[in-house]
């Protein structure tokens, strides 16, 4: 099968570069969109794990913000499954254990609620009694609620932005929007406040108002977006909001393609049932995100530019200047 030889796909590292390969002669897909879902995966990876140093001392997310626009049938699923299995099963296990640590807190803050009223009630007598309060008060005060389970969890599909805000909120300031058919998110709730999302992109401060609460603040968090959208989908949208998304930049800080498509060539010769690079490919995700989990402290490992990358990240820079005039 003719491959879309525009897409540099050898310019991917080895790793990288076979498991596209092999995922299209497994799937057959567009090649141009299994590197967009390989992309996605691997900012999912290492957007919590990982920051870069750009020419002029600018540290930022190494997060993408990734939409492919691909028509019914393109197998996009296929792809998305194939590529992003090892991250579903993580999620799936944190999730079970993140359910098992709040049932022990759920058991631990209940009694901790029943000590803490009898310990009032005590305190009530005493007081009704002109008792001494000193020692029950100490033990009040001295009383320490569980600590509440942390909840890490990998994607969202179409949470509101209030949901994100939530969960970014908390201990675990990472998170990607990831969807093989994102017409609904397009047209749903994910995508409503794009200055927030725009934020997220940065890697910026973003103040989050809460009823009867003090205000939060979400800071340094990442955000991968990995969106697959039908092209009437999409045209959908920008009647709607493109104005609005390209005014305020969101569509620049995306990565937008719309692959050649397969159909009608995808013939089956010899059929592909062994995989060889899939799994290193996955191995080292999983990897990345095993050391993002254990070393949860904000603190990131960053990576900077070589002679020769900086060269060429500031020939691109002022080549999008010269025609941005």
């Amino acid at each position: 099968m003719q491959l879309d030889n525009n897409f540099p796909v050898d310019q991917f590292p080895p790793v990288i570069r076979n498991a596209i390969y092999e995922a299209h002669q497994i799937t057959k897909a567009p090649i141009a969109l299994i590197a967009a879902s390989a992309l996605g995966a691997i900012s999912l990876a290492c957007q919590n794990r990982i920051d870069v140093m750009r020419p002029g001392n600018h540290r930022g997310p190494v997060s993408l913000f990734v939409l492919t626009i691909a028509e019914s049938g393109e197998r996009k699923s296929t792809v998305d499954k194939l590529l992003l299995k090892p991250l579903h099963a993580k999620e799936e296990q944190l999730e079970n254990i993140y359910n098992g640590e709040y049932q022990v807190y759920f058991k631990e803050n209940q009694l901790a609620i029943s000590v803490r009223k009898a310990l009032v009630n005590k305190l009530k007598s005493q007081i009704q009694r002109n008792k001494d309060i000193t020692e029950i008060k100490s033990e009040i005060m001295a009383l320490q609620p569980p600590e509440v389970p942390v909840r890490r969890k990998l994607t969202f599909n179409d949470a509101t932005p209030a949901a994100i805000k939530a969960f970014l909120c908390g201990n675990w300031n990472a998170v990607g929007v990831i969807s093989d058919e994102a017409g609904t998110i397009l047209g749903g709730h994910a995508l409503n406040e794009l200055p927030f999302v725009n934020t997220m992109w940065d890697g910026g401060r973003f103040s989050v108002e809460r009823k009867n609460e003090p205000d939060a603040v979400i800071s340094n968090a990442r955000m991968t977006l990995s969106l697959m959208v039908q092209p009437e989908a999409f045209r959908d949208y920008l009647e709607r909001k493109g104005s609005m998304a390209k005014g305020i930049g969101f569509f620049a800080r995306c990565l937008i393609s719309h692959p050649t498509s397969t159909q009608g060539s995808r013939l089956i010769t010899v059929p592909v049932t062994s995989q060889e690079h899939i799994p290193k490919f996955h191995g080292r995700l999983v990897e990345i995100i095993n050391e993002s989990l254990a070393t949860n402290t904000g603190e990131r490992l960053c990576l900077k530019f070589s002679p020769e990358a900086e060269k060429r990240w500031i020939d691109y820079y002022n080549r999008i200047e010269r025609n941005i005039g």
